[in-house]
């Protein structure tokens, strides 16, 4: 009896716990139970990979390639656009940290070989339009201008080049610099306006073709044989697309040259650059004659510096051409003449003969220039001595020619004279008597 009371006791006391267990998991299902882990299976492997520009864990072995999403940003780098340093897509070394990196460049530019940049006002730092630029050297030259924005831009074969910047009102620059095939140079450049200064003037003009009138650009102009004790140099320039140069020298005296390949050179000798003034001129330059050169030329006083008239000018060549010319009231002469050597006289009444030889005119030298200094004729020796052994020997008929001081004088011989007139001109203060040779009182 007492046994299955203690059954009956047990079986209530399971049933309760029973009952009290699901009251308490009533919201559990076997999906959400986690299974016991079996350590016969291996786990599952992950990691971290850039999905869609967010780093993200993913299956499968293997190391992570990001550890946060800033990881996965797209790659960006800094590179010159457009004379710009500009933040730009795509994995690379960095190019520039500001705008002044990126002149002075050369950027791989498959598309385009050149130059690029801009112009400023070195005072105002404003940038400059209508700037003209020529790029060249002996296979290639160019011109181009700055737009609005003081933008230029050229495209040139790969090479060595000299760039000229020149622009009115402005001081004249130039640069040499390589570009790169498949590269484009960028510039940024401040060009220095000219301002008038003490002890100075100004020579500007325009070149032009003497035959069409059409402006002549690439004229070199040269000024040369400045005033002494003056470091102004050799000043060279190229005129511009209108033909047009400008100069700021020294006052002083020079000598202007403008050449042109497939032209007679000009010449302007003794111009005279004056303190605060401006001399303007037109300059016309005449077209190169097939197998003929031109020689010309002034002649001047050499004390005096002025220009000679009237000089007969002979010249001379060994194709028997043989032609004389007269200098004009400005002391100017010229000749045209087929290509060969030639020789040149000079002939004026009171001034020294002078002689040029071996002038060659040819294709490479089709023009020649020149200035001659003719010296007056002046006794340099007192009187009754003679400059020359020759002079002295004309007179002295019954004496020796004796030089003493670059000079020459005649000294009768003793016994040889008769009358004092044969004893020589230069000596009319001594006589003769009974052959000897006495001084007159």
């Amino acid at each position: 009896m007492v046994e299955g009371v203690r059954f009956q006791l047990l079986v209530l006391s399971i049933v309760f716990l029973f009952v009290l267990t699901l009251g308490c998991t009533e919201n559990i299902s076997f999906d959400d139970l986690e299974p016991i882990p079996d350590s016969t299976v291996p786990p599952v492997q992950k990691h971290k990979e850039c999905v869609d520009d967010a780093c993200v864990e993913v299956d499968g072995a293997g190391e992570d390639s990001c550890s946060t999403n800033k990881d996965c940003a797209p790659p960006f780098h800094y590179a010159c656009v457009e004379g710009t340093c500009d933040l730009v897509e795509g994995v690379g070394n960095d190019e520039c940290e500001n705008d002044e990196w990126c002149y002075l460049w050369w950027k791989k530019t498959p598309e385009f070989t050149g130059k690029k940049g801009h112009i400023y006002d070195d005072k105002t730092k404003e940038l400059l339009s209508g700037v003209n630029i020529r790029i060249a050297n002996r296979d290639f030259d160019q011109w181009v201008k700055t737009d609005a924005n003081g933008y230029f831009e050229l495209a040139t074969p790969p090479g060595d080049f000299t760039i000229f910047f020149q622009k009115k009102g402005y001081e004249y620059h130039y640069e040499h610099e390589p570009i790169r095939k498949d590269e484009t140079l960028w510039n940024k450049l401040y060009l220095e306006p000219v301002e008038d200064k003490d002890g100075f003037g100004w020579k500007v003009g325009k070149v032009y073709d003497q035959k069409t009138g059409k402006p002549l650009k690439n004229a070199v102009i040269n000024f040369v044989d400045g005033p002494e004790n003056v470091d102004h140099g050799e000043r060279t320039e190229y005129t511009d697309p209108q033909g047009y140069f400008e100069f700021q020298l020294p006052k002083g005296k020079y000598t202007l040259s403008v050449q042109h390949e497939g032209y007679y050179s000009h010449q302007e000798q003794f111009l005279e650059i004056k303190e605060g003034k401006t001399i303007v001129n037109t300059i016309y330059l005449e077209p190169v004659v097939t197998g003929q050169g031109k020689k010309m030329g002034r002649v001047y006083d050499i004390d005096t510096e002025e220009p000679l008239a009237g000089v007969n000018v002979n010249m001379r060549g060994s194709n028997n051409y043989d032609e004389i010319v007269t200098t004009d009231e400005n002391g100017y002469f010229e000749f045209y003449a087929p290509h060969t050597y030639y020789s040149i006289q000079f002939l004026k009444d009171g001034y020294m003969y002078w002689i040029e030889q071996n002038i060659e005119f040819s294709e490479e030298y089709p023009t020649k220039w020149n200035k001659v200094f003719m010296y007056p004729n002046k006794d340099k020796c007192p009187d009754g001595t003679y400059d020359t052994k020759k002079d002295c020997e004309d007179v002295c008929t019954h004496g020796d020619c004796v030089e003493s001081d670059e000079c020459f004088s005649c000294v009768p011989k003793k016994g040889e004279c008769e009358k004092s007139s044969e004893c020589g001109e230069g000596y009319e203060k001594r006589v003769c008597y009974q052959n000897n040779v006495y001084k007159a009182d």
